[in-house]
């Protein structure tokens, strides 16, 4: 798993990228046409400054590049572009990921421990819970 830190630089080299490709050489260019300092487009390149929605709407602009992709760059929120059919499918594979792996970990206990804990699921199952 990445920590923000590297997020955070990861995205500022892409900003630097798009900003180089876009014929602007400099952060302060780019600077100039967002109306910001230089230094807070130095910070984002180097992943020393977030980039709030704010920046991200203006980033986009000033690089003429479409918003989701600046958001998602950058780790703000996107709205998720899934049908809900493919969000409920995502959502029962994680949980027969999560069961599966709940039963490798009750099957690596002892006995007791096993017997321990159906007596506790059992405490809490709805009437008319399977029986052992």
């Amino acid at each position: 798993m990445t920590s923000k830190r590297q997020q955070l630089e990861e995205a500022g080299r892409w900003l630097r990228r798009e900003r180089e490709r876009r014929g602007l050489g400099t952060a302060g260019a780019l600077a100039r046409r967002m109306g910001v300092s230089d230094s807070l487009i130095s910070r984002i390149e180097t992943g020393a400054t977030a980039v709030t929605d704010e920046r991200a709407e203006q980033i986009a602009e000033a690089l003429s590049l479409d918003i989701i992709t600046v958001r998602r760059t950058f780790g703000l929120w996107v709205p998720d572009d899934r049908s809900p059919m493919d969000r409920a499918e995502a959502i029962m594979d994680e949980n027969e990921r999560l069961v599966a792996e709940l039963l490798a970990r009750i099957r690596r206990m002892n006995r007791r421990k096993q017997e321990a804990l159906l007596d506790v699921l059992e405490e809490d199952a709805p009437e008319g819970g399977q029986e052992r």
